[in-house]
């Protein structure tokens, strides 16, 4: 007997057509495809046969058995469907093809150094945290992404927070790569951690996914979303001090920014700094903090010292 036909139904005719076939009377052109269907009767060299109700009866059973619980299976998958609509979302709206979110450091650190590794112009780099030393093994895997970057001609920019200049373990780093042609700066205000590779790829904290690890973050490679942290890091790099070792005076001009000359020229013309803050338009604040940045790197205690070395380099280069 076959499968019943699930979208069969019988009707009064239905039935009457049956008891006729029961009764062994001719039905001539009854439709009995419903019969056929449900497997109340039997074609037999055209003759048509009635079967016993029972046997569709079961096996009606049978095929209502197998769709509840193939029905009960999918309703399972409900609840799992919809606890992935969090993830999706996540996706949708904070990722998706530009944008990848990379849960662990281990993650990240991974990523990094995939991309950098196929690097082939540019890396640009900003790390604003404390510098603390890190293990051995760790020192050396960045030193030497940085090394085989530099070897196939990636330019390389670097921007610590002036502490850095103070901390061994990163001035061994930074002696390293700048004899191989990198460049690295330092500022003394705060900025963002982000690296920019090749204008494809930035890597960025995570300021999305609450609870999430603090060392997590993103990877992102919407073209107009890299671009704009590239220049962002361009306005960081143009007023960020070269990198000199402490303790040693810089003889060179080239060690202080456009906004550093300006303050000292205007400071050598005899002002105060308040006095020279008004003339240049900065905030009192800000040009303590550049004549303070400037004797970090130079190596100078006092603004006497740094106006000194001024009136030489000036004198030199006139």
């Amino acid at each position: 007997m076959s499968d019943i036909d699930s979208g069969a139904t019988l009707s009064l005719a239905d039935i009457e057509t049956y008891k006729m076939i029961v009764s062994g009377k001719a039905v001539g052109t009854r439709d009995v495809s419903a019969l056929l269907a449900i497997g109340l009767i039997q074609n037999r060299g055209g003759r048509f046969h009635a079967l016993d109700p029972r046997g569709a009866t079961n096996e009606l059973l049978a095929t209502v058995q197998t769709d509840l619980a193939s029905t009960i299976s999918n309703l399972a998958l409900v609840p799992v469907l919809e606890g992935l609509v969090g993830t999706f979302d996540l996706e949708r709206f904070f990722g998706g093809a530009a944008g990848e979110f990379l849960p662990s450091r281990e993650q990240m650190n991974a990523r990094i150094g995939e991309v950098t590794g196929a690097a082939t112009h540019e890396l640009y780099a900003a790390q604003p945290e404390h510098p603390v030393d890190r293990s051995p093994e760790m020192q050396a895997m960045g030193t030497a992404r940085t090394v085989a970057a530099l070897a196939r001609g990636v330019h390389v920019r670097t921007i610590y927070p002036a502490a850095g200049r103070d901390h061994a373990q990163t001035q061994s780093y930074v002696g390293e790569v700048m004899a191989l042609g990198a460049e690295v700066r330092t500022l003394s205000v705060a900025f963002p951690r982000m690296i920019v590779i090749d204008r494809d790829h930035l890597f960025i904290e995570n300021h999305t996914v609450a609870r999430a690890d603090q060392h997590a973050g993103w990877h992102m490679t919407d073209h107009q979303t890299v671009l704009w942290a590239r220049a962002l890091f361009e306005m960081m790099w143009e007023p960020a001090a070269v990198w000199g070792s402490p303790g040693k005076t810089t003889s060179g001009a080239a060690a202080i920014t456009a906004r550093q000359h300006a303050i000292l020229r205007a400071l050598a013309a005899g002002g105060s700094q308040d006095q020279v803050a008004a003339q240049i338009g900065l905030a009192p604040r800000t040009v303590n903090k550049e004549v303070a940045e400037l004797r970090l790197n130079l190596g100078m205690k006092t603004v006497n010292q740094l106006m000194a070395w001024y009136g030489r380099s000036t004198a030199n280069h006139e």
